[in-house]
């Protein structure tokens, strides 16, 4: 629910386990339909591993006309199944992106990322490295769950899985939680994301607080147009901070 609004033009809760019932509302907009079908391995407007974009064309292919409905459906079930394999592996070799030329393994992409941010908060250590070990990490008291989203936050929506882990203080003092939101999976931009929010309040629940952390790694800036774009953004008033936690 606090995910819904003008951005986020579809968004829902993993079953557990998945099924492929949980994405029902999903749709691939026409400019990524257009894409898949120029998709080729090493040269693809929306990110999948090779395994994927054989299985998309394979399928277009044998569909015929009905190519746009049947290249839906594929993109379904490959999403139903990365949330499934990262459920069973975390973020383990298999996942990568071979959109591009040079192959994105998610794993090593979420550790740098998980690294930058303990170093940089050493509180977050437990649950970040929960997240960097899933689904071999222990964390007593964490509850989790899985939803995938389509966002329009660039140019192209974005279709993501997102994996939210969440920690309630056990001591009835302490009013607090923390919930991290890690990503699982990104049609585009976004290689790896990472964020925080803190909700505390005083013991008389008086007073109410929330701290919010993002870092991300992305593949934005890459690309004939990538200098550009980095030193428009760098000149824009507020900017700066941002440009420091994105992956070049």
């Amino acid at each position: 629910e606090l995910q819904k609004g003008r951005y986020v033009a579809a968004i829902g809760r993993f079953s557990d386990p998945p099924r492929l019932e949980d994405l029902d509302a999903l749709s691939l907009a026409e400019e990524d339909l257009t894409d898949l079908r120029r998709c080729r391995p090493g040269k693809c407007g929306v990110k999948l591993g090779d395994a994927e974009i054989l299985q998309i064309r394979e399928t277009m292919s044998a569909a015929g006309v009905e190519w746009k409905s049947a290249a839906q459906e594929t993109f379904r079930n490959i999403v139903l199944g990365r949330a499934m394999r990262y459920l069973a592996e975390g973020h383990g070799a298999s996942a990568s992106y071979h959109s591009a030329r040079k192959p994105v393994l998610l794993d090593a992409e979420f550790a740098a990322l998980a690294s930058e941010v303990s170093l940089a908060h050493p509180r977050l250590f437990p649950l970040t490295n929960y997240l960097a070990l899933y689904p071999k990490g222990e964390l007593a008291d964490v509850e989790s769950f899985l939803y995938w989203s389509k966002e329009s936050l660039g140019a192209k929506p974005i279709v993501s899985i997102t994996h939210v882990s969440m920690i309630v203080s056990r001591d009835p003092q302490i009013r607090e939680a923390l919930v991290a939101k890690k990503q699982v999976y990104a049609s585009h931009y976004l290689l790896a994301s990472l964020s925080f929010m803190a909700i505390s309040a005083s013991p008389d629940g008086s007073q109410q607080y929330l701290v919010y952390l993002n870092r991300s790694r992305s593949d934005v800036f890459d690309g004939l147009f990538g200098g550009l774009i980095r030193r428009t953004i760098a000149r824009t008033p507020g900017s700066a901070s941002s440009c420091r936690n994105v992956r070049r």
